[in-house]
């Protein structure tokens, strides 16, 4: 697993640093959990992830890393599509056409992106490893942190 913090080295975490990191999982249960938080945000919004982060995320410390960072996820992604409805009808007000002509590519690549990290972030997790987003699409409140 890579580190992404600035100054550290990128090196693959040990198996036995991954058990640890699970708490002790190992049975492919945390794994499931956690790839759950991801993929089913996408059709529960924050329900699915506030789930798992609450259940399962008292016994593992990896299932509460990862669906906090999916949770911050579908918050961003909140944010950002209620920015775009107001940039939109904004818009909307001079030409219809004009704001569908900027903001339908807007909001089409930036989908495209929140789905390639989810995916990215989700397969990670289906592997035992985890997967930073970057910050600029993924909220970190320190009510979501995991030490």
């Amino acid at each position: 697993m890579e580190q992404h913090h600035e100054g550290w080295a990128s090196r693959q975490l040990l198996p036995a640093e991954l058990a640890v990191m699970r708490d002790g999982g190992g049975s492919g249960h945390d794994e499931l959990w956690a790839t759950v938080s991801y993929v089913a945000s996408v059709l529960t919004w924050l329900i699915a992830p506030l789930a798992v982060y609450l259940i399962g995320g008292r016994r593992s410390k990896f299932v509460r890393q990862q669906a906090a960072q999916a949770i911050g996820l579908t918050l961003t992604v909140t944010v950002f599509a209620i920015s775009g409805a107001i940039i939109g009808g904004l818009l909307s007000l001079d030409s219809t056409r004009d704001a569908l002509y900027v903001m339908g590519p807007v909001c089409f690549v930036f989908l495209l992106l929140v789905l390639w990290y989810l995916v990215r972030a989700a397969l990670a997790a289906s592997r035992g490893e985890f997967y930073l987003l970057p910050a600029w699409i993924c909220i970190r409140t320190p009510l979501l942190q995991v030490e």
